[in-house]
């Protein structure tokens, strides 16, 4: 595999999702002018990234969170030059001087995500691929201080989240000397009135203070992980704080972006009656779809990430931690009131009832809707720019849908909305599904429609497994859209209506979506070969 070429060719977040489907180890080199980076792949996981800037290392970091001394570090030194650098010195911490492993970890994953976001700041530039194993290619590139992720972080998550700071324009995150001291991991006691899960230190160290500057005891987490570890010796009482987890985070295997709503359900599975607060900074359908039916009814919408940057100047970030002391203060039974009724905003967006939009709905307002996801779909494509907002808008017409990736001889699962009622864990239930094109089923026939259908479902052996995956329940019709790149199926959208099975009307609007959704990925390709062409 060889990855050679300009960033305004080939941008960071189109490498990142290429080097993580190909599920290569090795190295990929940067330059922007007098700048160099490196990120470290390790079978399509990032687990090390480094420049030349003036970054905090990890050791300061760790030096900074109360975990290491100085000397400390020193003699974690001495032995690994004692071991002939054999050893990483994070696994010296960790098994000489018993640092715990999850909090060496979350310190690395934080500073490993500031580097690779600042990399999406560079609009031109070179980089080139090396394959390899990345541990050979660090031994002969970097000082005795190594440090690499044991379980990496996803490459598709960061391209997302590294495009969407760079959009924002968030300067201030992408700064390299940090500004306030990172806080350890929390531990929960008889005093914690409140537990922070947010995998963004600033967000998470921000909120913390001022929340114990308001006199509320907190308990703060970097991922689930580490959250988990805690919850193994806590029992829950009636005085239990309240669990305030942000919805977007790394899953624990790392493949997923919806770590926070992963998280919950564990909790809820073990203890039912736990008070359960998601927040995220994007509250639109998709996000309410996810939760609505979960018994996790309380979404809130927390300041996005440059409101945090200001810090306590921001009018919006003391506002949310009034919300937070309320939510403290408030009882659960009066808690439903400070929440989103996730299943009304579902069908009353923005005062329209949009889940009948085809018999009272407004034009006017759906226009609107379908405006904003073509804008989201005509910048530079990747597949989550797709898949995300045809979800979206087939929420506005189902109760339930699936997105599936076409290959050939095969249909893959790739995304999902409205199935957790019927069948658990759906999005790792989707991820591992699989249809084949070889029967004679509605999928295979649908390929060869020219638009997308409303028809029955049939008795295929490829149907059968399917509707068993979602729970069982078989539906008197189905919807079934194609998007097209250049006359070839790339995603197929399928969506029902169970369980009551209403009649499915009103996609015209997202038969349309998925129409402009197949030209602006031909579009996106057409201009990518112009650039390779130009630059021959």
């Amino acid at each position: 595999m060889s990855l050679v070429g300009n960033l305004e060719d080939l941008g960071l977040g189109d490498i990142l999702q290429i080097v993580s489907l190909s599920r290569k180890s090795g190295v990929l080199s940067l330059q922007h002018k007098q700048d160099e980076g490196k990120i470290y792949f390790s079978n399509g996981q990032v687990i090390k990234a480094w420049s030349n800037n003036d970054y905090d290392n990890v050791g300061d970091l760790l030096i900074r969170k109360g975990l290491v001394t100085d000397r400390l570090l020193e003699r974690a030194l001495a032995v690994q030059r004692k071991s002939g650098i054999k050893k990483r010195i994070g696994a010296i911490l960790c098994e000489h001087f018993k640092i715990p492993r999850d909090q060496i970890e979350e310190t690395v994953r934080e500073q490993t995500e500031r580097i690779v976001y600042d990399f999406f700041t560079w609009d031109r530039g070179t980089f080139e691929f090396e394959l390899g194993e990345p541990e050979e290619i660090a031994a002969t590139n970097f000082n005795p201080l190594q440090f690499m992720l044991e379980q990496g972080l996803n490459p598709q998550w960061l391209a997302l989240e590294g495009a969407r700071l760079k959009d924002e324009g968030d300067e201030v995150y992408f700064s390299r000397k940090s500004a306030q001291p990172v806080s350890p991991c929390g531990r929960i006691d008889a005093q914690t009135c409140l537990v922070l899960v947010d995998d963004d230190c600033t967000t998470r160290d921000l909120l913390s203070s001022l929340l114990r500057q308001k006199g509320v005891s907190v308990a703060a987490f970097g991922d689930s992980r580490s959250f988990l570890d805690a919850l193994a010796d806590w029992s829950p009482s009636q005085q239990s704080p309240p669990f305030v987890i942000d919805l977007i985070m790394a899953t624990l295997d790392g493949e997923g972006i919806f770590g926070g709503l992963e998280l919950a359900k564990i909790i809820k599975k073990e203890w039912p009656r736990q008070r359960i607060v998601l927040m995220s900074d994007r509250v639109d359908a998709s996000v309410k779809n996810r939760v609505a039916g979960l018994d996790i009814g309380h979404l809130i919408s927390k300041p996005s990430r440059n409101s945090f940057a200001e810090g306590s100047e921001s009018l919006a970030v003391r506002e949310f931690v009034d919300k937070l002391v309320g939510i403290v203060e408030t009882s659960a039974e009066e808690e439903n009131a400070m929440f989103f009724d996730i299943g009304r905003d579902l069908s009353h967006e923005e005062g329209v009832d949009l889940l009948s939009q085809s018999e009272t709905g407004s034009a006017t307002d759906l226009s609107v809707k379908i405006r904003t996801l073509v804008e989201e779909i005509s910048s530079p494509l990747t597949p989550g720019s797709i898949v995300l907002p045809a979800l979206q808008l087939a929420g506005e017409t189902f109760s339930r849908a699936v997105i599936l990736r076409c290959r050939p001889g095969e249909l893959v699962g790739i995304g999902q909305f409205g199935l957790e009622p019927f069948c658990g864990d759906a999005d790792a239930m989707i991820r591992e599904t699989v249809i084949s094109l070889a029967g004679d089923s509605v999928f295979s026939r649908i390929l060869a429609q020219p638009a997308p259908c409303i028809i029955a479902p049939g008795d295929s052996a490829e149907e059968i497994d399917f509707f068993a995956r979602l729970g069982g329940r078989l539906p008197e019709e189905i919807f079934l859209g194609q998007v097209k790149c250049f006359d070839q199926v790339a995603y197929l959208l399928y969506g029902d209506n169970c369980p009551d099975n209403s009649p499915i009307v009103g996609v015209e609007p997202l038969e349309i979506f998925l129409l402009l959704a197949g030209l602006a990925l031909e579009k996106e390709l057409l201009q990518k070969e112009l650039h390779r062409c130009q630059a021959v």
